[in-house]
């Protein structure tokens, strides 16, 4: 499901940049699909009734058009189907899990695009336990974030016209000195590919020859500066296992300072207050 969200709604509509999706159990089968859905099923029912005959899909279509013109159908054959089954069993090394998929109740979804067309797309699913109608990324109710990266290699023909391929080959020398000074980067450009935005991670630091250290949530990537946006929890029991997000305690890390990610906490509702849960201790030590 998260999946074809990621692959395949960009090709559907191409200009797609964000989206979010919101569902409950309460709201299973009271959409406006299964609206649309029981009108059609009843609008066939009276026609079959009523003497007439829906005996392939063609007629059903037709019966439908002809007595609800608010109502537009589009078929699909079995052979588009068969193609969709096939590209997606072809691509099932690019399918993730996710832990917690029943606690999800919103997906908040970026697609990431290169200017040139032919350049690898990725896209970014952050899960959320409650909907958050914030326009951009935040940390509430976040339970975790899917990425989904294109790793088709680009050819070297779809970037350069026949002009320029001299000049490509006169800059290859150049280009591998570029090469080796980005192996040489700092930890900013080492660590970006370790954090996405949602990510839980303990952090530490250094007041008066003491080291403290704080689990947090990544609110914020910059890696011209090499540090993270986080905001920070509390400990709520003596096991280092519950937390509560403090989202008044925001603050820079540098990468320098993360001890290490943690894994993804379950979320659990106490009244009106949330608790992140972590499987296993966090071994904090707070001010």
């Amino acid at each position: 499901m998260f999946y074809i969200l990621a692959s395949r709604l960009q090709q559907e509509v191409s200009n797609v940049k964000k989206f979010t999706w919101n569902y409950s159990e309460n709201g299973h089968g009271k959409g406006a699909p299964d609206g649309i859905g029981a009108t059609c099923k009843r609008t066939a029912d009276a026609v079959v009734a009523t003497g007439g005959d829906i005996d392939n899909l063609e007629s059903f279509v037709e019966a439908i058009q002809r007595r609800c013109s608010a109502i537009t159908l589009f078929t699909i054959d079995d052979k588009a189907i068969q193609e969709l089954t096939d590209g997606l069993q072809n691509e099932t090394v690019n399918l993730k899990s996710f832990n917690g998929t029943l606690k999800i109740h919103q997906v908040k979804a970026e697609i990431l695009r290169s200017p040139l067309e032919s350049a690898p797309k990725a896209a970014k699913l952050i899960m959320k336990s409650l909907s958050c109608t914030c326009e951009d990324e935040c940390q509430h109710f976040n339970l975790g974030v899917l990425e989904y990266k294109n790793k088709t290699k680009l050819n070297v023909d779809d970037i350069y016209t026949d002009s320029e391929s001299e000049n490509m080959d006169n800059s290859q020398n150049s280009t591998m000195e570029t090469e080796d000074d980005g192996a040489l980067a700092g930890p900013s450009s080492i660590n970006q590919q370790n954090y996405t935005i949602g990510d839980y991670v303990l952090v530490k630091f250094l007041v008066r020859n003491t080291e403290y250290c704080y689990a947090a949530v990544i609110n914020k990537i910059d890696t011209e500066e090499g540090e993270l946006t986080v905001t920070f929890s509390k400990i709520c029991d003596d096991k280092g296992h519950t937390f509560r997000v403090d989202e008044n305690d925001v603050s820079n890390v540098p990468f320098d300072q993360v001890i290490k990610k943690l894994p993804n906490p379950d979320v659990a509702l106490k009244g009106k207050r949330i608790f992140y849960y972590f499987n296993i201790p966090v071994p904090v030590f707070e001010k």
